[in-house]
């Protein structure tokens, strides 16, 4: 039972993971700004009450130095942040001195501790809890009068000192509370963000209302070799080539007012080297109450794609080519005996168009008894499978568009498809 409430609770404490750098220099930064102020502040007000040369500098010497050393880079970073966490703290101290031990200016601690929260680091949060109990100890025994402005606190400074470390602990469980859901959070967003990242399509996040960028993922950054930062300073518009911005806003009018869901499109996208990459585009404008609307782009590269389509055009160009310029009659029917195609060749032989012809009965080129009769060797064919001439090349009688017959070759070949059955006749004048 102890054991479960022991796990409990340590479940609900923050882990002290280590922020991104981006994100802890960010707030280290602040930090050390807000210690500057109590540089300046503290020195101002020492020379306010008229406390000694040695004194002002000592305040400013102390403070400055904790803040100077926190921005030395050879440093780590949780060297860097006890630095930092210990220059605020003895400001507090400096404070409190000066108002000569004053209760309410002891409520500084306490407005300092969720800055220092901010670090969602254990190291610089202890150190500003044990540095009130020793410190309201050590320099109660020495400097009563500095630290306390009560009997009691004076007469008993150590006792005071872990009164004042307690209630700094209790009005930690708030800010802890809090650190635990942002930790939370970043731990889902680093999921999310991880989860795109392995994605193999491209992600773009841009704003509506400057177009800038304002999330890539690693396939983004690969496909138009741009680092995460220079594409976080551009917008869509720099990396398609021939297209303003007008022209790009004009585009996404339909889903800003809703007309439509989704664009599916293909477009380019210039590499950072210049040449330029075949893309499709999903997009979608992503709206969710409390948070600014964005659009979200799921870009696909369709090289290899248009690489085969192109492969596919010119095979069908060659074949269409050989179809065109046989200079043999070719017919296709489907197994219903209906003309498909009729080449050029084939047009001069029986003296009908290709318009004529496709979507007739391919019995209207043959003479009797084989126009009533070709129906029937199609019908059998179907139910048993037993090929009489396909395969074959035999010589029958074809049938002109002017009704004279004339002696051809045949030659029938049988194609198939996915779903479909066709078949391919050879025909040569043999006249």
């Amino acid at each position: 039972m102890i054991q479960r409430a022991f796990a409990l609770v340590l479940a609900m404490l923050p882990r002290g993971s280590l922020l991104p750098d981006e994100v802890w220099l960010q707030r280290h930064r602040w930090l050390g700004a807000l210690l500057w102020i109590h540089v300046g502040g503290l020195s101002a007000y020492a020379i306010w009450e008229g406390r000694p040369l040695s004194e002002i500098v000592t305040v400013f010497s102390s403070l400055a130095a904790c803040v100077g050393l926190s921005g030395w880079t050879l440093l780590t970073r949780q060297v860097r942040s006890l630095l930092l966490s210990f220059g605020l703290m003895t400001s507090s101290v400096w404070l409190v001195h000066f108002s000569g031990g004053y209760i309410e200016m002891h409520f500084h601690y306490f407005a300092l501790l969720p800055f220092l929260a901010m670090y969602q680091s254990w190291p610089p949060f202890l150190l500003a809890i044990a540095y009130v109990g020793i410190q309201h100890g050590v320099g109660g025994f020495l400097w009563p009068s500095h630290i306390y402005n009560h009997p009691a606190g004076v007469a008993h400074p150590f006792t005071w000192g872990l009164i004042h470390a307690g209630f700094l602990s209790v009005s930690c469980i708030g800010l802890l509370i809090s650190w635990r859901a942002n930790e939370k959070a970043m731990e889902q967003l680093t999921r999310f963000h991880y989860t795109l990242d392995q994605t193999l399509d491209c992600v773009f996040m841009f704003a509506p209302d400057t177009l800038r960028i304002i999330y890539c993922n690693r396939g983004a950054c690969a496909q138009v070799g741009y680092s995460e930062a220079e594409l976080l300073t551009m917008t869509p518009v720099d990396i398609k080539p021939e297209i303003t911005p007008e022209q790009y806003q004009a585009m996404l009018q339909p889903l800003c007012d809703s007309r439509q869901s989704k664009l599916t499109f293909e477009t380019l996208h210039r590499h950072k080297d210049g040449h330029d990459i075949p893309v499709e585009i999903s997009l979608q404008l992503v709206r969710q109450a409390g948070e600014a609307p964005r659009y979200v782009a799921i870009v696909r590269d369709i090289s290899e794609r248009k690489h085969l389509e192109a492969h596919a055009l010119e095979r069908d160009a060659q074949l269409r080519a050989l179809f065109d310029h046989a200079v043999d009659g070719i017919i296709t029917i489907t197994d219903q005996g209906l003309i498909e195609s009729f080449n050029p060749a084939a047009e001069r032989l029986f003296g009908y168009t290709a318009a004529e012809v496709v979507g007739q009965n391919v019995k209207l080129l043959m003479p009797e008894p084989y126009h009533s009769e070709h129906d029937g060797y199609l019908s059998n064919y179907r139910q048993t499978g037993t090929a009489k001439i396909i395969g074959i090349g035999r010589e029958v009688i074809g049938r002109r568009k002017d009704g004279s017959t004339f002696p051809l070759e045949l030659g029938v070949s049988e194609i198939k498809l996915d779903t479909r059955r066709l078949f391919t006749g050879i025909v040569r004048d043999i006249t």
